[in-house]
């Protein structure tokens, strides 16, 4: 990559890279891809400092003043680098327009309404300039929103519509989208426009159980080769953690939704279910007993039948829980260790001879009375220092 359109100019009117004027920089040495050249980096030479371009003006090719704080830059096109130091920043068209003949991008995707603008002499005037015509035009939008709102009775829910340049507003509701980023889901709406109702404030999740079905190929080469499995996790939750209650009863009506989940959840081996899919191997699995609840309960009737049928019953709870058993465990052990770990130090080396952070470290693992004693007992231990006196007897 060459010189920026910036740095070109700059060479020309006779600066270098130790001087040059107050409203630029160079970029910091690691962007420098020669050591000795800091005009050799990957920013195209000088780059302006970022309050100078926020009080620059540009200008849009329709005619519309615009403020430099209120543009953009960063992106590179086609083969075109939009930066400030080319001249060439871009804006969000004010008016959204998406056909406009003189745009100087290609646009559509995500570039539907960018606009280059280039810096400009002209004295800026608030009247027909963007920052007048994107206020006006957030204002007709805003206006639209309200009517098409109104237009539904009200049972429409802003954060699931969509605005598009060309299509207006639309609206999809989605209930698998509220507990993750809408609503306040999480704990419980006033009111839910959709629903025209209250939401309750109880918690709860979307429960179902896992069945697993297929040959068990661990066995294969032993004498039970050829046997088959049959087992059901229970009480699954599609949620991490607790969502209101009535948003959970909605998704649980979501089946297509669930089934993706628990797809790629950690519950389904990837590979497995790739495999199966393909007829390379004996394996299945379906979701069942989908249902909203505030917590997981057990049917022990259901339990015993599933037994008698020959299916290996499981729950997650149980499983959790055990977990939680284990890492307690685990930490408990750990814990156990380092004590005795500083323990032993402190009688081996001496409690005089350890440092200042062994002995804070020690201080915290230990009370005060338990300290004590490990001290007294590591100075009983301690052999009796010996002088030059004791040799001459």
């Amino acid at each position: 990559m060459g010189f920026n359109k910036l740095t070109e100019r700059l060479l020309a009117e006779g600066y270098d890279a130790e001087h040059y004027p107050a409203y630029v920089r160079i970029p910091p040495s690691n962007y420098w891809r020669d050591r000795d050249n800091p005009l050799d980096n990957f920013e195209g030479g000088f780059i302006y400092k970022r309050k100078h371009v926020w009080e620059q003006i540009f200008e849009t090719p329709c005619g519309m003043l615009v403020k430099g704080l209120n543009t953009f830059d960063g992106m590179s096109y086609k083969g075109i680098e939009h930066r400030y130091e080319n001249d060439n920043p871009l804006i969000h068209c004010p008016q959204r327009c998406v056909d406009c003949p003189l745009r100087e991008i290609e646009t559509g995707g995500v570039t539907q309404t960018y606009c280059v603008v280039h810096p400009t002499d002209r004295e800026y005037c608030e009247a027909g300039s963007v920052e007048e015509v994107k206020r006006e035009t957030d204002e007709r939008i805003e206006q639209e929103k309200q009517a098409y709102i109104d237009a539904h009775g009200g049972r429409v829910c802003q954060h699931h519509m969509k605005y598009d340049p060309v299509e207006g507003w639309s609206f999809h509701y989605t209930p698998t989208r509220c507990p993750n980023e809408y609503c306040k889901a999480v704990v419980g709406c006033a009111v839910c426009p959709v629903l025209g109702r209250e939401l309750t404030r109880e918690k709860g999740n979307v429960f179902f159980d896992l069945e697993k079905e297929g040959r068990d190929y661990s066995k294969d080469g032993t004498f039970f080769e050829g046997e088959r499995f049959h087992t059901v996790k229970k009480g699954l939750q599609l949620f991490d953690k607790p969502i209101n209650l009535d948003i959970a009863k909605i998704i649980a009506k979501q089946r297509d939704y669930i089934l993706l989940r628990v797809r790629y959840s950690k519950e389904i081996d990837t590979y497995t279910a790739y495999k199966a899919e393909q007829g390379l191997i004996d394996w299945s699995y379906k979701v069942t007993n989908i249902r909203a609840e505030k917590k997981a309960v057990r049917d022990f009737d259901q339990d015993l039948e599933d037994i008698e049928n020959g299916i290996q019953v499981y729950h997650a709870i149980d499983e959790e829980r055990k977990k939680k058993e284990d890492k307690s465990k685990k930490r408990k052990e750990a814990e156990a260790k380092r004590i005795k770990s500083a323990e032993k130090k402190i009688k081996k080396d001496g409690w005089d001879n350890m440092s200042e952070s062994e002995k804070r470290k020690a201080s915290k693992m230990f009370e005060d009375k338990v300290l004590k004693r490990i001290i007294e007992e590591s100075r009983e231990e301690q052999p009796e220092q010996m002088t030059i006196f004791d040799f001459m007897e």
